[in-house]
């Protein structure tokens, strides 16, 4: 049976002895699946990154499956430096090799992919941020950090939140009470909060990063994704400021879902180009 559904190019690579080129996408409905474009498509069109128009074969979801590609979208505008685009891009690629599961809804996360290719296309410099918040939205897809939000309304009261990096729970600073030395502050910006410094950004990232590698990972690690993902954090460590704004940041872990259009101050052009394969 033939579905259709909107689909992010994560990647490809073409086959040296076959020249076949087999393409990654992060699909809105169907989650990640990874296949081949139909025989008569035009690839030319296609680089990290663009929205896709998929058909795709429900029944088939092995790496031979095949894709029909019905309309391609960039995004153009003011585009952030290429060396930029080109290290967030790799480190979310390889952690979404290893860490999305294929085949499983994950429309949340689809969004926050999208989100972090349009504040890298729009030239937006809080996207430390909302990378940041697509790894949280993840780990939340992953089921692991389900009781974040609970802490929200302490949150806003002004309470500090903690986590034990033991037992992969946060905190409220009345709940923490004596155990203080043994959990670690959480950024406000991952739930609600405002803005968020270098620093902040830093810390979270190295939240997330130990939650992978303890949690979604306790028996193996993946070198590459692991070397992807800390050039992004050695990137974000030479920024000397992250921009402010006035309303509040998108949490992925929060129930306000129209905040996160809030947090990209740009919208980049978008230009679409049909390549359907001939039938």
């Amino acid at each position: 049976m033939s579905l259709q559904d909107a689909a992010i190019l994560l990647g490809g690579r073409v086959d040296e002895a076959t020249g076949v080129l087999t393409i990654d996408l992060l699909t809105r409905n169907y989650g990640r699946r990874r296949g081949q474009l139909e025989d008569g498509a035009d690839e030319t069109f296609l680089e990290r990154g663009c929205r896709l128009e998929v058909e795709l074969d429900a029944t088939d979801s092995t790496d031979a499956s095949t894709f029909v590609v019905d309309t391609v979208t960039h995004t153009t505008g003011n585009s952030q430096d290429a060396d930029t685009e080109e290290l967030v891009m790799s480190a979310l690629k390889a952690v979404a090799d290893v860490l999305i599961p294929q085949n499983e809804p994950c429309p949340e996360l689809y969004d926050a992919t999208q989100d972090v290719l349009q504040a890298l296309a729009g030239a937006n410099a809080r996207w430390p941020i909302v990378y940041a918040l697509w790894e949280f939205e993840l780990l939340k897809s992953l089921g692991l950090i389900n009781d974040l939000n609970r802490c929200r309304p302490a949150y806003r009261h002004g309470e500090q939140i903690y986590h034990s990096p033991r037992r992969n729970k946060f905190f409220t600073r009345t709940e923490a009470g004596a155990f203080l030395d043994k959990v670690v502050p959480v950024p406000g910006f991952l739930i609600g909060g405002k803005n968020a410094t270098v620093i902040q950004v830093k810390q979270a990232l190295e939240l997330s990063k130990h939650i992978m590698l303890r949690h979604a990972l306790p028996d193996t690690t993946d070198p590459e994704m692991m070397t992807k993902r800390d050039a992004v954090v050695e990137h974000v460590s030479t920024l000397t400021s992250i921009p402010r704004i006035e309303k509040p940041v998108k949490s992925y872990v929060a129930d306000d879902a129209d905040i996160k259009r809030r947090l990209l101050a740009t919208r980049p052009l978008t230009v679409s180009y049909s390549i359907t394969a001939s039938r």
